[in-house]
């Protein structure tokens, strides 16, 4: 097998995914274009084999020896995450490795969604190993508080490297997260790796808080899981976009986590 710039198809579609393994944030779309390209770059990178423009069976069969990021979870899903936290590859390395400040009460974010402000006890720990101690000292102090913008301005010129995003995403956050998950939605077990990467997005970005009036849907989600009802879970995402009149962003994530919940479901 051989495939090259401008192929269509299953292959490609199949090469994607395999791609996405190593964190390349492909469109499983089965179209060859630039960024798988650059995707094949950056894995021959990572693996440090020979550079190659063409994907071919060799690097296939390396690829499928790389094991799953989280195994319980499809990786479309998991790449699904990662795009909505950071857009593509190509956008996290020119415009959003650096710290950024969401808004809100947001805390001062890097990598992938990783917010300092939930991260007191935690931050020194997951990063230590990807960051440099210069950039974890200057971003330390940040640990548990409150983020703002002219925090973030502050910190523009420390990068954090994707690999070093990627390996703390999928080594800790996420499986912090899909623990969450799993004590949150009793029952989710019996859903497919597909539905369950859809639950995963949303306690990633909202957390698994069930309490109050701005939880009413995470709280039916939860009982539709446990009674069996799945078919009413995505409605349940699309009734969440009530709490973001003025941010269509959030509103869109919400529908695109219902299309994949209910792509699960099928």
């Amino acid at each position: 097998m051989i495939l090259r710039l401008g192929d269509q198809g299953e292959q490609v579609r199949q090469a994607q995914r395999q791609l996405n393994k190593m964190g390349s944030l492909l469109d499983e779309d089965g179209i060859f274009g630039r960024g798988c390209l650059a995707a094949l770059s950056s894995c021959c990178g990572q693996m440090r084999i020979a550079p190659r423009t063409e994907y071919d069976d060799e690097l296939d069969d390396l690829l499928r020896q790389q094991p799953e990021p989280l195994p319980t979870v499809d990786i479309l899903a998991i790449t699904f995450i990662a795009r909505e936290e950071v857009g593509s590859l190509n956008l996290y390395k020119t415009r959003n490795a650096s710290p950024a400040f969401p808004g809100g009460e947001s805390g001062i974010t890097i990598g992938i969604g990783y917010d300092l402000r939930f991260a007191r006890d935690s931050f020194r720990s997951d990063w230590s190993e990807v960051l440099s101690q210069t950039s974890i000292d200057a971003l330390a102090p940040w640990a548990g508080r409150p983020g703002n913008a002219d925090g973030a301005r502050a910190l523009f010129m420390i990068r954090v490297p994707w690999l070093a995003a990627w390996s703390v995403f999928t080594r800790l956050t996420l499986p912090r997260t899909l623990a969450k998950v799993q004590q949150s939605f009793p029952g989710q077990e019996v859903l497919s790796p597909l539905s369950r990467g859809a639950l995963l997005s949303l306690v990633y970005n909202r957390g698994a808080a069930m309490e109050g009036d701005s939880r009413k849907e995470m709280r039916d989600i939860r009982e539709a899981i446990r009674e069996g009802r799945l078919n009413d879970v995505a409605p349940a995402f699309l009734s969440m976009k009530r709490l973001w009149p003025a941010l269509p962003g959030l509103q869109a994530r919400r529908e695109r986590e219902a299309k994949l919940f209910n792509s699960g479901l099928a």
